[in-house]
């Protein structure tokens, strides 16, 4: 339906890649959660 409008679209898919879990450690620490927490056993 988006595509029949003249309204971009949003983006829909998001991803995360283990190697760059210490670029979004201190976003992380501010919201008082962890990656184990989010995403479980890491590795």
């Amino acid at each position: 339906m988006l595509s029949e409008t003249d309204v971009a679209p949003p983006q829909l898919d998001e991803f995360f890649l283990l190697d760059e879990a210490p670029l979004r450690q201190a976003e992380f620490e501010a919201l008082g959660i962890s990656e184990a927490q989010v995403w479980g056993a890491l590795r």
